[in-house]
């Protein structure tokens, strides 16, 4: 017996008859309770059925079930969890023939697994971590595939996080974005419109509400990021205004007669001798301004805009 989504008959019926043609003459076509269904009146070698429907092009995403030597008392058991693994399909990229006998029940216990993403997220988020807002995400969707979650409510679950997020950072989102995720073909489509808005938040966080003005938003991204060692108009082209780094490097200069990372050193050292007046330790400054690990070359910048070495401003300060 094989069954499959009835609402996918007429696409799959025929290439499964071809495929039977020279294996058997006797087969039983016909349907129940959504399931479309043949059923092989002689036995057949499986194993050679499954290998060639892999080889198909063109068939849409779904997934078939075969059952051998089906007895009467299982035929209900087995069409439950069959019509629980079409929507399986929604974790494929392609049309896949399983055995019955590899298949389990949805799990019903993923409220608690849920829940604790959502507040992760929220979590994540509130801290602007998103990277690691990211990673959770792939994982939690590699979770959903792996465990197969019910699509329905995997779809609820990312609508509910989308709203909590929409709601606590007030970012603007398409008015398709809804669409998007009910109507999401695949789980990797799904994953991706949930990536999707991590990056319209990190973007409104980092350069406010869309000015549209470059040197603020600049200005916008050295005030939130002087702390990262990685900061400069590259890393800022790649990961938040996307616009092309040599492009924003001679907006700024010529805006400001002044060099991007010299805006950023007279800033970071303006922070430095705020945090040398309290009498923080000068490794534990140069880490905090983004020279992590290099103390010296915090400490030839620092000296540079100032005349002193961060020690010597520190004890003149006092």
């Amino acid at each position: 017996m094989i069954l499959f989504d009835e609402k996918l008959s007429e696409r799959l019926k025929q290439p499964l008859l071809q495929l039977l043609k020279p294996l058997t003459s006797k087969v039983i076509i016909g349907s129940v309770r959504h399931a479309a269904y043949v059923l092989l009146q002689t036995p057949i070698d499986l194993t050679t059925l499954v290998a060639k429907w892999q080889t198909l092009s063109g068939l849409p995403n779904s997934v078939l079930v075969w059952a051998a030597d089906v007895h009467f008392a299982a035929v209900h058991h087995i069409i439950t969890l069959a019509k629980g693994a079409f929507t399986d399909s929604f974790y494929y990229d392609h049309s896949i023939l399983v055995n019955a006998n590899d298949l389990k029940p949805h799990r019903q216990d993923t409220n608690q697994f849920i829940s604790a993403y959502q507040a992760e997220m929220q979590r994540l988020i509130s801290k602007n971590d998103f990277i690691a807002a990211q990673a959770k995400t792939r994982l939690f969707f590699q979770a959903a595939k792996d465990e197969h979650y019910d699509v329905e409510f995997l779809k609820v679950t990312c609508q509910q996080l989308v709203d909590q997020l929409i709601k606590t950072t007030k970012i603007k989102v398409n008015e398709e974005l809804t669409l998007k995720i009910i109507y999401a073909a695949n789980y990797l489509d799904l994953q991706a419109t949930i990536l999707n808005v991590i990056e319209s938040i990190k973007r409104h966080t980092y350069i406010g509400h869309g000015s549209g003005n470059i040197v603020a938003d600049l200005n916008l991204i050295i005030e939130k990021n002087f702390d990262n060692p990685n900061l400069s108009l590259r890393w800022i082209a790649n990961n938040l205004l996307f616009l092309n780094s040599e492009y924003l490097g001679k907006v700024y200069a010529h805006q400001t007669n002044k060099r991007f990372t010299e805006a950023l050193t007279d800033y970071r050292v303006n922070v430095a001798k705020a945090m040398l007046r309290q009498g923080d330790k000068v490794y534990e400054v140069a880490n905090a301004v983004g020279y992590q690990n290099n103390t010296d070359y915090f400490s030839k910048q620092f000296k540079k805009r100032t005349g002193l070495t961060p020690k010597q401003y520190q004890l003149k300060k006092k």
